[in-house]
């Protein structure tokens, strides 16, 4: 078994997919653009990987190990121990808000809407027309369950984002994605819980408004709202993610990670409305971490971690990313307290969590690229995750 997942562990460092997919959209293609409104492709947002700079591959656990190695669907924690605990995981509810300043108030009102308002998506044009760019993203799981090494949950995930596309023109580029499903993972691992195998599917249908706008379109609310639906469409969509974890020792505990999102390319299939059938391509990241003991005080981490691999657009500094921290009274998200920080080619990010019994709480200040690849242009977000974890 042990020799069996090596060989797939290095058979799976050169499998990758080429190319990048294309949202079917009202947009103007010959618009020359500084900016786009780039919303994740991930299912759900994870606190942890904004405040690490996306470095958390070899050590991320529990919900985030869905998206970022679900190899390590456990928790390093209980990873090394000889059996596996019956409930690993039992959040309810387990929520992530993540937003620009100002931005606030809009997710609010969309969240508890359901669905979009021409009101809500017209004040976000007419904003970012000035300048003023409006970010917001919530993924709501209820109950999020983990059994073994099985987690299962509902998916419910909102996100938008507005920002003039180009400085020499009045266009606002608007992206407003809804998405509703479910997602699970399992893995497996061998006898010494040394080397461990996971994959996780999140199938969902995604609503979604993209296209480019003019403010000053928006002063007529029938023109607006009718803009607004001729840039409407729906998908169905199933995203697959396999990952690979590798201790080398046990001693500062050397981890190697290798995790395929969107395994084999990721489908979307049109339902309604505008655009047409798309394909997300497949993202290989390798990822190297090194965990030593600090004695009875906690844990040290350092990751390093290279992602989208064979994206030919991205130079090799903007692949990089690293991360450090500490967790203290315990390891990982089953810690007391962690603090750490990462940085990439956007600049430096930090965050922490804190838990108080059944009760988690992360915060992490991060920045997203919403510039093109040769130009980026960071955009300072916050994130936070609240969490009643009963099986902590």
């Amino acid at each position: 078994m042990k020799a069996r997942l090596r060989i797939i562990f290095c058979c799976s460092v050169s499998w990758a997919t080429l190319g990048h997919g294309q949202i079917a959209s009202n947009q103007d293609q010959d618009l020359e653009r500084d900016r786009i409104a780039r919303l994740s492709d991930a299912p759900i947002a994870s606190t942890h990987s904004a405040g690490s700079s996306k470095a958390i591959g070899p050590i991320t656990e529990g919900m985030d190990s869905l998206i970022y190695n679900p190899a390590n669907t456990v928790g390093r924690s209980r990873a090394s121990s000889k059996k596996d605990a019956f409930a690993s995981h039992f959040g309810f509810p387990y929520l992530v808000i993540q937003s620009t300043e100002g931005s606030d108030s809009f997710l609010e009102k969309s969240a508890l809407a359901g669905e979009p308002s021409s009101t809500i998506l017209s004040q976000m044009v007419e904003d970012a027309s000035e300048e003023q760019y409006h970010f917001g993203r919530s993924t709501l799981m209820v109950p999020a369950v983990g059994l073994g090494r099985m987690i299962v949950a509902p998916l419910y995930d909102l996100q938008f984002n507005a920002v003039k596309a180009s400085d020499t023109s009045d266009v606002v580029d608007l992206n407003y994605q809804k998405k509703v499903g479910a997602i699970a993972g399992l893995s497996f691992t061998d006898k010494k819980k040394e080397l461990a195998l996971g994959i996780s599917a999140a199938f969902f249908n995604m609503d979604q408004i993209r296209g480019d706008f003019l403010a000053s379109d928006m002063a007529d609310t029938e023109v607006s709202k009718q803009q607004f639906e001729d840039a409407t469409g729906s998908y169905s969509v199933l995203s697959l993610t396999t990952g690979l974890s590798w201790r080398i020792n046990h001693k500062a505990s050397p981890t190697i990670s290798v995790t395929m999102k969107d395994l084999g390319g990721t489908d979307y299939s049109h339902q309604s409305g505008i655009g047409s059938d798309y394909k997300v391509e497949q993202n290989t990241s390798v990822g190297f971490a090194v965990s030593p003991s600090l004695g009875k005080w906690g844990f040290y981490n350092f990751v390093l971690e290279t992602d989208e691999i064979t994206n030919d657009e991205l130079s090799l500094d903007k692949k990089i990313h690293a991360s450090t921290g500490f967790d203290f009274g315990g390891r990982g998200s089953f810690s007391i307290l962690s603090i750490y920080g990462g940085y990439d080619h956007l600049g430096g990010s930090y965050g922490g969590h804190i838990n108080i019994g059944f009760i988690g709480l992360q915060y992490a200040t991060f920045n997203e690229n919403i510039g093109t690849y040769k130009e980026p242009i960071a955009q300072q977000r916050q994130s936070i995750t609240a969490s009643i974890d009963l099986a902590r």
